[in-house]
């Protein structure tokens, strides 16, 4: 069972247990049961003053994660330990001291987080009936935040605009396109592919050592195609046009996908991903003129549609097809237009089955290639952000055995039917101008 889902049964749990719950304690333990994120800020927003404690406390720790309010993730979260933690079990306590290590490390705070979670663990360690399996994943989290913590946080200096020219790379028979850059790690120049599906910047062990990275002693485990140990390294220097970054955390991993035909076409070993982007307040791609501007003070605003992934740590937006809520990864890194996963076959298999058709897919990506069939469906129109989109292509499983295995997930061309896509990461907004 992942993170998320750990987190859902949790919630459910804990929230169940009030004594006496009211009406909107049901309301918001239902919708974050369910992962309707928005709908519990709302209620959080409009009813907050009449949740009871506890689920309050629980209401702002996810939301606060999820719209990436980490202040208000870590301070509930104390709250809940403080003053709840004998109304909650022994897995709902690991799982939020989990949830504010994460807050932390989403901020850069390494030395917080392992001087937050050190004293955690000294007090579960000694304790007979806590299999140390159960909190191992704290342990690695804490040993890896020790180690970044010999290391300054990473900073960000503008020069000019802020303004990063990007290209459309084409690959593959199929012509896939990905958005490249032009970069200079340590002084030394690179093609990066530019990620939003990435959720921190990756490195290749060998361009580690050619580029004179620093190797930490930490290491996490990382789910790609595959679970695998990855090590981490920090750069001095990342420089992206007019913006300079210092002491840029890259977790190395080979970029081989285990198919002869699919490696000679990854030809990068550099990608940046959401640690570098989100530290500055609004990205905006600007597929008319192929830049990418990074702005300090975010300029688009409206109501919050753009969720972290507790599990992945990644962002999905929210959208619409014909009223039905439908969350999709934002992904620059994925070439085609969309995927839809095996919850919305299971709900649409029977129209699936008359008015899409079958075609054979193949993806390669990090450590795999996926080979199977999907359902094709043209001219899925979509509203994203008030604006109806017709999608030339959408790809969906053709059974519901991966509905845990892939995502919904929207890609570079799906986005580039915009002029502009803007990420407002401060307020969790995504905005997409037509």
């Amino acid at each position: 069972m992942n993170i998320l889902r750990k987190f859902i049964l949790m919630l459910a749990t804990a929230l169940a247990s009030v004594a006496s719950a009211q009406e909107y304690d049901l309301l918001v333990q239902n919708y974050l049961a369910e992962g309707d994120w928005i709908a519990a800020k709302d209620v959080l927003d409009t009813h907050g003053n009449e949740l009871s404690p506890l689920a309050l406390l629980c209401t702002k720790a996810f939301t606060g994660y999820i719209f990436n309010n980490n202040e208000q993730t870590i301070e509930a979260v104390y709250d809940i330990m403080n003053n709840h933690q004998d109304e909650l079990d022994a897995s709902s306590i690991f799982n939020f001291v989990y949830l504010g290590a994460l807050s932390y490390d989403a901020m850069g705070m390494h030395k917080e987080c392992a001087e937050y979670l050190g004293p955690f663990l000294e007090s579960v360690r000694p304790i007979a009936g806590i299999p140390k399996e159960v909190y191992a994943g704290h342990e690695r989290f804490y040993n890896l935040s020790c180690a970044l913590a010999q290391y300054p946080r990473m900073t960000v200096e503008r020069h000019g605009k802020g303004v990063v020219p990007f290209a459309r790379d084409t690959v593959g028979p199929k012509r896939n396109v990905s958005l490249r850059i032009e970069a200079k790690v340590n002084g030394q120049s690179c093609s990066p592919v530019f990620d939003t599906g990435a959720a921190q910047c990756v490195m290749t062990p060998e361009a580690a050592e050619r580029y004179g990275l620093k190797i930490t002693d930490g290491t996490l485990i990382a789910d790609a195609a595959k679970s695998e140990e990855v090590r981490y390294a920090v750069a001095d220097e990342l420089v992206m046009g007019d913006i300079t970054y210092h002491n840029v955390l890259f977790a190395l991993m080979d970029f081989k996908a285990g198919h002869a035909e699919a490696e000679q076409y990854l030809n990068f070993d550099v990608l940046i991903g959401l640690n570098v982007m989100s530290a500055m307040g609004e990205m905006v791609m600007d597929f008319e003129h192929d830049m990418i501007a990074m702005s300090e003070h975010p300029t688009a605003a409206g109501p919050a549609n753009l969720m972290r992934s507790i599990n992945s740590l990644t962002y999905s937006v929210r959208t619409y097809h014909d009223g039905e809520p439908i969350d999709f990864l934002v992904d620059t890194g994925n070439s085609d237009y969309m995927f839809l996963d095996g919850e919305y076959y299971a709900k649409h298999k029977d129209w699936l089955a008359t008015n899409a058709e079958i075609v054979p897919y193949r993806l390669a990506g990090l450590n795999g290639v996926i080979l199977n069939d999907k359902y094709k469906i043209r001219d899925f129109k979509i509203t994203a952000d008030g604006n109806e989109f017709a999608v030339p292509e959408v790809l969906v499983p053709t059974s519901d055995q991966n509905v845990y295995l892939e995502r919904n997930n929207m890609g570079l061309p799906a986005m580039a039917l915009c002029k502009r896509v803007i990420i407002n990461f401060r307020d969790a907004y995504m905005k997409f101008e037509k």
